[in-house]
């Protein structure tokens, strides 16, 4: 009796070392078949996708493949991000400073470069509107490399006109394919002077004056339509270039200009339209040669 129990030890033995050996050396081990089930419990569904993970890890490809497909790949600058620029100051002659009539002159803007790309000679200054006052369009303004974060004098050369009243002129940044250099957030970063001529010939626009509105569609509500009235004032012959705004609606008529041949007064209008954002508070504005400024409320 003896005997046999050692018999049947012996094989029990081995088959647990061949076990031991077998997951030391990270082999598969099979696993015992058993009758499929209809629904696997939870305990199963663990057991499953703890097995599946282990596999994954034991395989070098598999943790080769995984370290591949998350890695990102370096990417260089875009053409959104190359030329962004931001104003930073007026460096002489801001606002309507004070300049003699025909006097020769030169503005500077200092801006700093936001984008990814360097500028270099191929970037010019180029007149958008206004009053180009003799300058030249596109002007080389950009005379040593200026790298990402640097900022950079702008300089145009200009002439004051010889009327008398408020003059003013956009000017903007290009590149060398003719594309504009833009502010952060996409739109055109515009560079812009304004002098005053008082020695000149002619008169001045004085002010705006004499408020007055129609409507249609329901006063003060969502469907309304206003057509609104006031008069610009000069002391003689001047041009008179005039822009609108409103906080609610839609402009018909944004900007517009007239020449006064003496001293009175022209009517303007413009007409306004939904939608709007507070249909009982439209605040309607008029700039005049760029800083006559008169507003007032609809529907107060």
């Amino acid at each position: 009796m003896k005997k046999q129990t050692h018999l049947f030890l012996v094989p029990a033995i081995c088959l647990l070392a061949t076990a031991t050996l077998l997951s030391s050396c990270n082999l598969p081990v099979p696993a015992v078949s058993q009758a499929p089930l209809d629904s696997p419990t939870a305990a199963q569904q663990a057991l499953s996708t703890a097995t599946m993970a282990e596999q994954v890890l034991a395989s070098p490809v598999a943790t080769l493949a995984i370290l591949t497909s998350t890695a990102t790949p370096t990417l260089g600058p875009t053409a959104a991000d190359c030329d962004l620029a931001k104003f930073i100051m007026d460096v002489n002659y801001p606002d309507n400073t004070v300049v003699k009539a025909g006097e020769a002159f030169t503005k500077t803007w200092r801006i700093q470069n936001l984008g990814s790309c360097t500028w270099d000679a191929k970037y010019k200054l180029v007149f958008m509107r206004g009053e180009q006052m003799d300058g030249p369009s596109p002007a080389e303004v950009v005379t040593t490399s200026v790298k990402p974060g640097d900022s950079v004098d702008l300089s145009a050369p200009l002439k004051a006109p010889s009327k008398n009243g408020t003059h003013w002129g956009v000017w903007q940044l290009y590149n060398g394919a003719g594309n504009p250099v833009k502010k952060a957030d996409g739109t055109p970063q515009e560079m812009s002077v304004m002098i005053v001529i008082q020695d000149g010939t002619g008169g001045m626009v004085t002010k705006v004056q004499g408020w007055r509105y129609t409507y249609a569609g329901g006063k003060c509500s969502s469907n309304s339509q206003y057509d609104v009235w006031t008069s610009i004032f000069a002391d003689g012959p001047v041009d008179a270039s005039y822009v609108w705004s409103t906080t609610n609606g839609v402009l018909t008529v944004v900007s517009q200009s007239y020449s006064f041949a003496d001293s009175g007064s022209q009517e303007v209008t413009t007409h306004i339209s939904p939608p709007f954002a507070n249909p009982a508070n439209i605040r309607v504005s008029l700039t005049v040669n760029g800083n006559v400024l008169s507003s007032f409320t609809i529907c107060p």
